[in-house]
C-alpha cells in the first residue's frame, strides 16, 4: 500500500528524510566520553550534512520543547521571522522523543495535525551544543553518504 503521506511531502522533503535516516544510521551510539548523543547535536549534524550535499541550506534548526522535553528538530523550509501553528514549514525530526520510527517527517500544513504548536514548541537557540563533535561527525559521515542521496539534493 502506498501511504497518503507520499503525496503531501515534496520530493526534496522525501530525499531529506532519506538523508536524515542515513546520517542517523551512521552516527555512533555515544560521544567520545561515552556520553549520550542528544537530539540537539543530531539535528545539527543532519542539517549540516544536508547543506553540504545540496550546496546550500535546505534544513533549518529549531530548538524548543516537545511536550515538556527539551528538544531540537529541523524545518524543511526556511521559517518566517514569526512562526505560528497556522503557517509553518514541515518538520523533519531526526531523533523523535519517545516514539518510533526514530526519524520522522511531520506534516504541519493542517491545523488538525497536532505536531506543531501542541507538541513542538519554539524555544531559544541552545548554547550548550557540542560544536566540535558535530563538526567531526559531519566530516566523517559525508564520506559515507550515498551519491544517490547527495545528487538528489543538489539537483
Amino acid at each position: 500500500m502506498r501511504s497518503y503521506s507520499r503525496s503531501i511531502f515534496s520530493r526534496v522533503e522525501q530525499r531529506l528524510l532519506t538523508l536524515a535516516e542515513e546520517v542517523v544510521r551512521l552516527l555512533p551510539e555515544t560521544n567520545e566520553e561515552g556520553g549520550v548523543i542528544r537530539c540537539h547535536e543530531i539535528a545539527r549534524v543532519v542539517a549540516e550534512c544536508a547543506r553540504r550535499a545540496a550546496g546550500k541550506p535546505v534544513l533549518w534548526v529549531q530548538d524548543g520543547l516537545y511536550g515538556f522535553v527539551d528538544h531540537t528538530w529541523l524545518w524543511t523550509s526556511e521559517p518566517r521571522s514569526h512562526v505560528d501553528c497556522l503557517d509553518c514549514p514541515n518538520i523533519l525530526d531526526p531523533y523523535c522523543v519517545g516514539s518510533l520510527p526514530q526519524v520522522r517527517l511531520a506534516d504541519c500544513s493542517h491545523t488538525v495535525v497536532p505536531h506543531f504548536g501542541l507538541m513542538y514548541q519554539l524555544g531559544a537557540l541552545r548554547e550548550d551544543v557540542q560544536a566540535t563533535w558535530i563538526y567531526r561527525q559531519v566530516l566523517r559521515i559525508m564520506q559515507f553518504v550515498s551519491d544517490d542521496v547527495q545528487s538528489g539534493l543538489s539537483a
